[in-house]
């Protein structure tokens, strides 16, 4: 946990001096899901929680502009807030990754069950640093600096990284990225 802590900052810091480099490489969904599903499911089974991924066979043959390790940061960063967070109340004892495609952009999803977001913390949710004292207390481990790092990492990358509101329990994040849709001749 110390490791990630230290990684994200200092991801933070080469972003905030301008040194962020970003290494961008078509890489396949399915490819990412391989090399990455071990350390997700790792975190998941330490918080009692089930690792489910699902895409289309055609997103799986997709492929998207990333700089890979980039893209596992975000991911391990969503992963490890939900089996922080929701898993301890989580009416579904799952955490589920959808990939999808279209046209121009590859989608992932990480989908929890947990008890969602506050009002409040969604002003706040891509702040960097946003916890208090108080709260960092008073709540599961971190200080607040995930989610505007994976936010900016996604923006490097000429992607994003949003909260989809939805009606009931649990949090949505959406990892947007561009498609490889390979040389276009014209």
């Amino acid at each position: 946990r110390l490791m990630h802590l230290v990684e994200n900052v200092l991801s933070f810091s080469r972003i905030e001096r301008g040194r962020a480099a970003v290494r961008m490489e078509s890489v396949g969904v399915q490819e990412l899901f391989d090399r990455l599903s071990p350390r997700l499911r790792q975190r998941c089974d330490s918080a009692g929680l089930a690792l489910v991924i699902e895409s289309q066979s055609s997103t799986e043959l997709a492929r998207a502009k990333m700089d890979a390790m980039a893209v596992e940061q975000i991911l391990f960063n969503l992963t490890d807030n939900a089996c922080k967070y929701a898993a301890p109340d989580s009416e579904c004892r799952e955490l589920k990754v959808t990939a999808k495609a279209d046209r121009d952009w590859i989608s992932m999803e990480v989908q929890d069950f947990g008890p969602g977001l506050p009002r409040d913390q969604m002003r706040r949710l891509f702040q960097p640093f946003s916890k208090s004292a108080t709260e960092a207390a008073h709540t599961a481990p971190g200080v607040g600096l995930g989610l505007a790092l994976s936010r900016r990492l996604a923006r490097e990358m000429g992607g994003d990284l949003c909260f989809e509101e939805r009606t009931g329990r649990g949090a949505t994040f959406c990892l947007r990225l561009p498609r490889d849709n390979g040389a276009v001749q014209t």
